[in-house]
């Protein structure tokens, strides 16, 4: 298999023109980038079940789709060229999905600018509303997410009012298929500690952690931040209390 390494700047076919790399998102061996078509900003992924991620959000769009749930996608499968030097070039077959840019801003980003205090109540309300919403329509239609966690929740602003409208996206975790190896510990049910056991519970599991979060600032199993002491908190430890949470929710 060959290593591509940093693909910015590449030009990969897309509609009747070409789709122009220009800032790596991740890196690894799942790669994301920014990238533009005309006036237009997409996301293109590549990496091993880019295939599978994309049955799966096309499956959801079939049914009609959900506001909080991001469903549109395109697999593209082509023969790039790709040049080293003047000299050396190489005809790659390159499978990659390209996704519509939500923008920059996502939960993750947002519990870091409160700096460790609490969410709004009313936007506490708002957020999990359509949270819990969005993952309960894809339960419904038979798919479990499997990495919830807030870099996956987008928060997008809506048109001509101040309401934020959070989509969950990323459906690349393959159940069974290294799954437990990408999520993080934070977010992880118990029963996935123990035998890696996915399921709806799961997913309303961490959702319920990310709500934590939301109306403390904190995470309820964090201590020094290492995985054995966040396993042992989830696994052995008393529910903790809600400090710092609005006193209507307390």
């Amino acid at each position: 298999m060959i290593e591509l390494g940093n693909l910015e700047g590449l030009e990969v076919p897309f509609k009747q023109g070409k789709l122009k790399l220009e800032k790596r998102l991740l890196s690894g061996t799942n790669q994301a980038y920014l990238a533009r078509y005309r006036r237009e900003e997409y996301v293109v992924k590549l990496g091993k079940h880019i295939a599978e991620e994309h049955a799966r959000m096309a499956g959801l769009k079939k049914v009609g789709g959900h506001q909080n749930v991001l469903t549109s996608s395109r697999l593209c499968k082509e023969r790039i060229k790709m040049g080293f030097n003047k000299e050396v070039s190489i005809n790659l077959d390159l499978t990659y999905l390209v996704l519509n840019y939500l923008g920059e801003n996502n939960l993750l980003k947002l519990f870091h600018e409160r700096k460790g205090f609490p969410l709004s109540l009313g936007l506490v309300g708002s957020l999990f509303y359509q949270l819990a919403d969005g993952l309960a329509f894809i339960h419904k239609n038979g798919i479990i997410h499997a990495d919830l966690k807030p870099d996956n929740i987008a928060l997008v602003e809506m048109n001509g009012s101040e309401k934020i409208r959070p989509v969950i996206f990323d459906f690349d975790t393959i159940v069974g298929i290294e799954s437990s190896i990408s999520c993080r510990p934070d977010y992880l049910a118990p029963e996935v500690y123990k035998d890696g056991t996915y399921s709806e519970r799961s997913d309303l599991y961490a959702l319920g952690i990310i709500m934590f979060r939301g109306v403390t600032g904190r995470l309820p199993y964090h201590g020094s931040g290492s995985h054995e002491e966040i396993f042992q908190g989830h696994l052995k430890k008393p529910v903790p209390k809600m400090d710092n949470a609005p006193d209507e929710l307390v």
